[in-house]
């Protein structure tokens, strides 16, 4: 009998010298994983380490938590090198828009009573 497994690694891949059925990860592949790409890498990880398996639920929360992460990260990068402007303590917006002068204020917000 043939070894299927053996016939699939033989053969190339259109994206370079690389067999079709190598193990490719997200940072090879420039894409954010998907849940079923989370979800076996789950799976071998608990398969190494004797463990029953893992739950669909674990791949949501690891997608969900990676998606936030690299939300922060790349506002933190941006906030770092452009001017924004803040609403309410905790939202980020205006980024890149030239910073307005200090020196006008709004004539509404000064009391009559203020000279």
């Amino acid at each position: 009998p043939a070894d299927v497994y053996v016939e699939v690694l033989s053969q190339t891949s259109p994206v370079g010298d690389e067999p079709i059925g190598a193990n490719r990860s997200s940072a090879q592949e420039l894409v954010l994983p998907d849940r079923t790409f989370v979800l076996a890498r789950l799976m071998l990880a608990a398969w190494e380490n004797n463990m029953d398996g893992a739950e669909e639920n674990t791949a949501h929360l690891i997608i969900a938590a990676t998606q936030t992460f690299l939300k922060n990260l790349i506002t933190a990068i941006i906030t770092r090198r452009k001017s924004y402007s803040v609403v309410g303590n905790s939202f980020i917006h205006d980024i890149g828009e030239p910073v307005p002068s200090s020196w006008k204020r709004n004539t509404l917000s000064i009391p009559l009573n203020f000279y």
